[in-house]
Formats: C-alpha cells, sequence, structure tokens
C-alpha cells in the first residue's frame, strides 16, 4: 500500500524538484480499510510535496515500523517550511488551509477522521524552518468496525476484512 503511495507521487514530485522515498523498517499487516488508509497517507504525502515545492526543492520520507505488538506507525515527512504552533493548532479543523485558494482546508480534517474511524490517530511534529513530521499510528490487531459505513458484506457476514499488507520489504 506505501509502496504504491510513492510510486503514485514520485514523478509528478520530482517535477516540481521534491525527491519522495520510503524507508524500509519491517514487514507490516493491519486490519484496515486499506483505500481508506492509502487515501489518508497520499494526502500527507501530497501535502509535503507541496509545502517543500515552495521553495523550489525538498525531500519526502515515508517511513513505517512497528510500536510494540499492537501498534503500527506510519510517518510521512518533510523538509519543507515547517508550521507555527498556531497554524499546528487549527490544522484539523474543517475549512483551514494554508494554501490559499489552491486548498480546500478539508484534507486532514478528513484524514483525521478515517484515522480515528480504524481507532488510531494522527499527530503533528513541526518547527518553522525545521520541516514537518506527521505520524499515524493504527493499531495492528483489533477489529475494524467502520463507523458511519457499512459495506453489503459486513451486513451478510460479522468477518473482519483480512489484515492488510501495510508494507513489505522487497
Amino acid at each position: 500500500m506505501l509502496t504504491g503511495v510513492c510510486l503514485m507521487v514520485k514523478e509528478s514530485a520530482a517535477g516540481r524538484g521534491v525527491e519522495v522515498s520510503m524507508r524500509d523498517e519491517v514487514n507490516l499487516s493491519a486490519r484496515v480499510d486499506a483505500s481508506g488508509i492509502q487515501r489518508c497517507v497520499l494526502n500527507l504525502v501530497a501535502n509535503a510535496v507541496d509545502a517543500c515545492a515552495e521553495k523550489g526543492k525538498g525531500k519526502v520520507e515515508i517511513a513505517y515500523r512497528k510500536t510494540g505488538d499492537k501498534f503500527a506507525e506510519i510517518c510521512v515527512s518533510d523538509d519543507g517550511p515547517g508550521m507555527s504552533q498556531e497554524v499546528q493548532a487549527k490544522l484539523c479543523q474543517p475549512f483551514f488551509s494554508t494554501k490559499g485558494s489552491k486548498g480546500t482546508g478539508l484534507g486532514l480534517s478528513v484524514t483525521r477522521k478515517i484515522i480515528e474511524e480504524h481507532g488510531g490517530r494522527l499527530a503533528v511534529k513541526s518547527v518553522p524552518g525545521g520541516g514537518t513530521t506527521f505520524t499515524v499510528c493504527l493499531p495492528r490487531l483489533s477489529k475494524y468496525t467502520p463507523v458511519g459505513r457499512v459495506a453489503a458484506s459486513t451486513c451478510l457476514s460479522p468477518a473482519l476484512p483480512a489484515p492488510v499488507p501495510i508494507a513489505a520489504n522487497v
């Protein structure tokens, strides 16, 4: 899943002077809505590329790791301009955007909601002038119950989704 995100954005990011890479640490699987989590990571990477492109060049790294037996973390880091504490406090508010007319202000709000529906959390660390890291922490083995969404298969069977490979060493 993460390899797919990296491949999706790599070429367009390079055209904007931004290098996107992935750091492999372990093979990870989790019971998640793969398309939902992929959409979240894609949004975080796209935002990181946009931030780096503001200064004409930069690097974005996608990393993943196990944190204990129960959690997986996906980190999206960039060496862009960073953010003030004031901006960080507003990031996940609907319709807040630092992109002016180029952004809707919904991406991080929706991303956080999807992650929380998976029993996870979204965290940010940023230093003005020093880049930003978003960390998605997801439970690896807990039951996945999508809040507000009922798939036909859920109505017919209480079966959990099969574990989805988040990332695999190739």
